[in-house]
């Protein structure tokens, strides 16, 4: 269970790591929920069941911590509406679906791949 919630920060906060670098975050940022989920599928060698779990705790947490940094960050950031309409639930949405697929893409690959390597 140890190694199983830390597959998970590790995950989640690969996305971030990805997105820090100028210029070549451009690159790294979109396919940052991926790399994250694949070095947790390795760390954990999940089979599909865990692959779901693990994406699903990588993705809550990404957005735990995106919370975290508007709560803080806040007032400075103007992109934060004051208003949460439509298009912030359907952006969220958006964004939701595409940590999720991604992240789950990757511990699937991952734990394939330290599956067969056994």
């Amino acid at each position: 269970m140890l190694r199983f919630l830390q597959a998970i920060i590790i995950g989640s906060l690969i996305p971030f790591i990805a997105i820090l670098p100028p210029i070549i975050h451009f690159f790294t940022g979109p396919i940052g929920p991926f790399i994250g989920g694949l070095i947790a599928g390795t760390i954990t060698k999940s089979d599909p069941l865990k692959a779901m779990l693990l994406s699903l705790g990588i993705t809550i947490s990404v957005f735990l911590y995106f919370f975290i940094a508007i709560v803080v960050f806040g007032e400075s950031l103007s992109l934060v509406p004051d208003d949460f309409s439509l298009g912030g639930i359907l952006i969220t949405s958006i964004l939701f679906i595409y940590i999720l697929g991604l992240s789950l893409l990757g511990t699937i690959i991952g734990g394939y791949n330290s599956q067969k390597n056994k």
